[in-house]
C-alpha cells in the first residue's frame, strides 16, 4: 500500500486529501479544508497536514494559487499575433494576466502597470528579424519606471542585445520568441521562464519557502497543474472524449477545453491557430477575492438577472461588498444564496464568452462569408464543473449560463448538446497533484468521481 498527501493552497481555502494506492486503484482515504492563511500560507498548510495525520514518510505533493496565482502583465505589438501568444504563454504557465498592452506603451500605461504591481512582466514583440522599434520603445519606458518585478523578454531576437543594455538595472531574463515566424507559435520557452520566476519570487514572497522545506519540493501553480491534468485525462482516456472543465474559485474562473481547433473550408479564420489544449483564466471573475471586479466586468449580465428575479441591485451590491470584505463568508438565507448563484452564473457566462470563438457574417467581393475568431466548442459533448460552487450546482445552472452567452450580432461557438458532470467532492485539484506520482490511477479516480446530472 502506497500513500500520498495532496494539498492545494487556493485563494480562499486550502484543501487536502490523503490518497491511498491499493490494488491498482487510487482512493481518497480522508479530506479536509481550511481557510487559506493569506499572510502566512505555511500556517494553513500545516493545519491541513495535521488534520490528515499522514503516516511518517508519506510523500507530499502540493500546488498553490493563493491570491489568484502569479499576476502577469503581457506586452506585445499586434493584439491577434504576438500579444495573443504572450497571453497564451502566461496562462499556460499558470499565471493570470492582469494587464495587456499592445503597440507602444504610453506614460499612462506605465503608471497603470506600476499601480497594478504585477509579479512579472512578459515583454514580446516582432517576429525574428522583424519589428524592433516597438519592443525597444517599450523597454525604454520600463527602464525608466519604478517597477521592481522581473521582466521576461520573449520577442524579436534581433533586439535582444540592445534590450539587455536598456534593462540592465532591472531583473531581466531573455528567452525564445513566442512567435519567431508568423506561422510558428513558440510559447513553451516563455512558459518555462515564467515557471522559473514563480519558483524564485512567489515561493519567497508568499511564505511558501517553509512549505517547500516541509514537503521537500517546490509548489506547482494550481492552474498549471490543472491544465496538465486535463491534457493527461484526454491522452490516457481518449474514449472519454473532448470536454470542457470550468474551475471557479474565490479569485479566478478558469476555463479549459481539449478539442482540436477545426475550421471548415467555408469559413475564413482570422488570427493565429487555437491550441488543442487551451486554458483561459479570468482574473476579474472570482466568487470572493475578486467579486468586486466581477460586479463591474459582468455588470450587464448581473443587472439582467437581478432585475428578472425581482431583486434590488443595491441589495445585490451590498452582498458583494460583504463577501469581498470577508472572503470566507457563506450565505445565511435564501436571498443571499440566490445572490451567490447570480454571481456564479455571471462569472461562468462571461468566462465562456471569453474562451469560446465567434463567427460573424461579412460581405466581400465574392459575396457573403463567415469569419471566425477563436476556438469552436460546439461539438464538445461533456462539461465538467469543479470548485467550491460548481461542484454543487446542477445542469440547470449551466443551461442558464449558456443562455446568457447568446448575442444577436454574433454566433458564439459554445457547446450545443452536452452532458454535465460535477466534481462533487472537489477532488480534481488534489488528483492533479497526485498524477505526478500515479498518472493512470489519478485519471481513473477523477473520471470515476464525476457525478452526472
Amino acid at each position: 500500500m502506497q500513500r500520498v498527501v495532496s494539498i492545494d493552497i487556493g485563494s480562499t481555502y486550502t484543501k487536502g486529501a490523503l490518497l491511498v494506492m491499493e490494488k491498482g486503484c487510487l482512493k481518497v482515504a480522508s479530506t479536509t479544508i481550511r481557510p487559506t492563511t493569506v499572510d502566512r500560507l505555511a500556517d494553513g498548510f500545516a493545519q491541513v497536514l495535521s488534520d490528515l495525520e499522514p503516516p511518517p514518510e508519506t510523500k507530499i505533493t502540493y500546488s498553490s494559487s493563493a491570491k489568484g496565482g502569479l499576476a502577469i502583465t503581457a506586452i506585445g505589438i499586434v493584439p491577434d499575433l504576438t500579444l495573443k501568444m504572450a497571453r497564451e504563454a502566461a496562462v499556460s504557465a499558470g499565471g493570470r494576466v492582469t494587464n495587456i498592452f499592445s503597440y507602444k506603451l504610453s506614460s499612462s500605461d506605465i503608471r497603470e502597470i506600476e499601480n497594478t504591481k504585477p509579479d512579472v512582466i512578459l515583454l514580446t514583440g516582432g517576429t525574428d528579424g522583424g519589428n524592433e522599434d516597438y519592443p525597444l520603445h517599450n523597454a525604454r519606458k520600463l527602464a525608466k519606471s519604478s517597477l521592481k518585478c522581473p521582466i521576461i523578454y520573449a520577442g524579436n531576437r534581433a533586439a535582444e542585445d540592445e534590450l539587455a543594455e536598456i534593462l540592465h538595472k532591472k531583473t531581466f531574463t531573455i528567452t525564445e520568441n513566442v512567435l519567431p515566424s508568423i506561422d510558428r507559435p513558440n510559447t513553451i520557452p516563455a512558459k518555462e521562464a515564467i515557471r522559473d520566476v514563480f519558483l524564485r519570487e512567489i515561493v519567497k514572497g508568499k511564505g511558501l519557502d517553509e512549505v517547500m522545506e516541509r514537503a521537500g519540493e517546490p509548489p506547482r501553480p494550481t492552474p498549471l497543474a490543472m491544465l496538465e491534468f486535463v491534457q493527461l485525462v484526454a491522452e490516457i482516456q481518449p474514449d472519454f472524449g473532448d470536454f470542457c472543465l470550468i474551475d471557479m474559485g474565490g479569485a479566478t474562473t478558469d476555463f479549459y477545453s481539449t478539442n482540436k481547433a477545426v475550421v471548415t473550408d467555408s469559413v475564413l479564420f482570422k488570427g493565429l491557430p487555437e491550441p488543442h489544449y487551451k486554458r483561459s483564466v479570468e482574473a476579474d471573475l472570482g466568487m470572493r477575492v475578486t467579486a468586486q471586479s466581477a460586479l463591474v466586468s459582468a455588470d450587464s449580465l448581473i443587472r439582467k438577472m437581478v432585475e428578472t428575479e425581482g431583486f434590488s441591485y443595491d441589495e445585490f451590491k451590498a452582498f458583494v461588498d460583504r463577501i469581498s470584505e470577508s472572503t470566507s463568508y457563506l450565505p445565511i438565507d435564501k436571498k443571499e444564496k440566490r445572490f451567490d448563484s447570480i454571481l456564479a452564473t455571471a462569472c461562468f457566462a462571461l468566462a465562456v464568452i471569453r474562451h469560446a470563438g465567434v463567427q460573424e457574417r461579412i460581405f466581400i467581393m465574392d459575396g457573403e462569408r463567415l469569419v471566425q475568431t477563436g476556438k469552436d466548442l460546439r461539438e464538445i459533448k461533456k462539461i465538467i464543473g469543479t470548485g467550491g460552487y460548481l461542484s454543487k450546482f446542477g445542469e440547470d445552472f449551466f443551461r442558464k449560463g449558456f443562455t446568457l452567452t447568446k448575442d444577436k450580432g454574433q454566433r458564439r461557438l459554445v457547446p450545443r448538446k452536452y452532458t454535465y458532470y460535477r466534481d462533487e467532492d472537489y477532488h480534481w485539484p488534489v488528483l492533479a497533484n497526485a498524477s505526478l506520482i500515479f498518472p493512470e490511477a489519478a485519471v481513473e479516480a477523477a473520471i470515476k468521481g464525476l457525478k452526472k446530472t
